[in-house]
C-alpha cells in the first residue's frame, strides 16, 4: 500500500533556448584517442616553442592537458562536416575514406550497398584544423609553406583548451610543427553580474547606443582604461561617463590655452606644436613664472609685460619690502655692511659661501651680512626660519 508521496529537487538538464527538457540515452558515438597528442603538445611549451602571455596562462594549459580524457568528436546536428565514416549494409564493414567509395572493399559491393555515418564533426574538431587547413591542406600549395606556422595568435582565456590547445596537438601532428610562436590572451567582456555577453542572454550592449549617448571616443577611452592583459572586463552603461568625463576636461583644458592665445598678437597654434613664427619663443622655452612646462603658450616678446626696475644698491633708495610678499630674494653684495637682525648671530667676519635664502621681514628693512647668515644658518631655528 501507498504510504505517502514526497516531492523532491531533482537536477534535469533544459535547453537555454527552448528550455525543452533533456533527457539523456545511450547511443554510439565516435572518439578519439588524446593522450599521444597531449603529449607533444605539452613538450613544445616547455622548451619555449609556444610562449603564453600572460605567462601565468601556461598553468591552465598544462592543468587541461595533463588531465586530458579521450574526446567524442560526433554531433548529432544538421549542420558541420559530415564524418568520412562508410558502412557496407551487405556485410556489415566500417572504413574511413576521404572520397565516397563506389565499392565495398571487403565484399565487393556497390556504391547502392554502402551509407554513410549521418552525424557531423564537433565544431571544435573543424576548428583545430583551421591554421593549416586554410592554406589549401593536406595539398602542399605556396600559402601553406609561406603562412604556416603564423606568429602570434590573440584570443580569451576561456578557450585555451577548446581550441588553443588543440590547435597545438594537430599541428604538431599533421604538419609536424607549431602552428604559432606566441599565444596572447585578453580579458573577457562581461556584465555587471558577471555574466558572459551573449544574444541568448540578451545582456549585450549596443555600441551604437554608447556612442550615441557618449560618443565613440568615450567608447574607446573607457575600454582602454578599464582592460589590463588577461583580465575580465566588468563593463555596463554607466561605466562610459569615465570616457566622457574625462574628454570634457580634455576639452576644457583647450579651451583655456585657447583664451589667452586669442588676445596674443600674432600668435599661431601650428606654430606652438612645430617650427616657430617670427616674433614667437619656441614651444620648448619656459619663461620665469611658468609651472609646469608646455602647459601654458608661449608668450610673444612684444606682448610681455615690461621689467620690473631692478634695485637700488643703496641702502637709502631700497623701498621697503611688502608686508604681504612671499618672493625669495638673495641679498646683493652692497648690502653686506649693513647691522644684521636681532635673531642673528653676529661672527668674526664677512664669508663667500652664501646660498642661504630668506624672505623679506615685514617691520624691518635691514639685510643680514653673509657671517650672520652663516651662523644663523646653524641655528636651531634655522629648518624652521626656512621652511616658513
Amino acid at each position: 500500500f501507498l504510504d505517502h508521496v514526497e516531492d523532491y529537487d531533482n537536477q534535469v538538464g533544459h535547453c537555454y533556448r527552448c528550455h525543452t527538457v533533456v533527457e539523456s540515452r545511450l547511443s554510439k558515438q565516435w572518439f578519439v584517442r588524446m593522450k599521444p597528442l597531449a603529449e607533444k603538445a605539452m613538450e613544445v611549451v616547455r622548451d619555449g616553442r609556444i610562449v603564453f602571455t600572460p605567462k601565468r596562462y601556461e598553468n591552465t594549459y598544462f592543468n587541461w592537458m595533463e588531465n586530458i580524457r579521450d574526446w567524442c568528436i560526433s554531433r548529432q546536428i544538421w549542420w558541420g562536416h559530415r564524418i568520412p565514416v562508410y558502412t557496407c549494409e551487405a556485410c556489415g564493414h566500417e572504413w574511413a575514406a576521404t572520397e565516397k567509395p563506389t565499392v565495398c572493399p571487403k565484399c565487393g559491393a556497390g556504391a547502392e550497398k554502402i551509407t554513410q555515418d549521418p552525424d557531423v564533426l564537433d565544431t571544435w574538431f573543424s576548428s583545430w584544423l583551421w591554421p593549416f587547413s586554410t592554406l589549401g591542406w593536406p595539398d602542399r600549395t605556396a600559402d601553406l609553406a609561406r603562412y604556416y606556422p603564423t606568429s602570434d595568435l590573440c584570443t580569451a582565456p576561456d578557450i585555451i583548451f577548446f581550441w588553443v590547445a588543440r590547435m597545438i596537438m594537430a599541428g604538431c601532428r599533421f604538419m609536424g610543427d607549431v602552428p604559432f610562436r606566441n599565444v596572447v590572451l585578453h580579458g573577457v567582456v562581461r556584465d555587471a553580474q558577471g555574466r558572459k555577453m551573449s544574444k541568448s542572454l540578451g545582456n549585450s550592449l549596443d555600441p551604437l547606443e554608447i556612442i550615441g549617448k557618449y560618443s565613440a571616443d568615450a567608447l574607446r577611452f573607457t575600454l582602454m582604461q578599464t582592460t589590463s592583459p588577461g583580465i575580465d572586463v566588468f563593463i555596463s552603461m554607466d561605466k562610459f561617463e569615465i570616457g566622457r568625463n574625462f574628454g570634457t576636461k580634455i576639452w576644457n583644458a583647450a579651451r583655456f590655452i585657447q583664451m589667452p592665445a586669442a588676445k596674443i598678437p600674432g600668435f599661431s597654434f601650428a606654430a606652438f606644436a612645430g617650427a616657430p613664427a617670427p616674433g614667437v619663443e619656441p614651444a620648448g622655452h619656459r619663461p620665469a613664472g611658468r609651472g609646469v612646462r608646455g602647459a601654458q603658450p608661449p608668450v610673444p616678446r612684444k606682448a610681455r609685460a615690461p621689467a620690473r626696475r631692478s634695485r637700488s644698491t643703496t641702502a637709502t633708495s631700497s623701498p621697503p619690502p611688502t608686508p604681504r610678499s612671499r618672493r625669495w630674494t638673495r641679498p646683493s653684495p652692497a648690502t653686506a655692511s649693513r647691522t644684521p637682525r636681532s635673531r642673528s648671530t653676529t661672527s668674526s667676519g664677512p664669508s663667500s659661501a652664501t646660498g642661504i635664502w630668506r624672505r623679506p621681514s615685514a617691520t624691518s628693512t635691514a639685510t643680514t651680512p653673509r657671517a650672520a647668515r652663516r651662523s644663523w644658518a646653524s641655528s636651531p631655528r634655522s629648518s624652521a626660519a626656512r621652511c616658513a
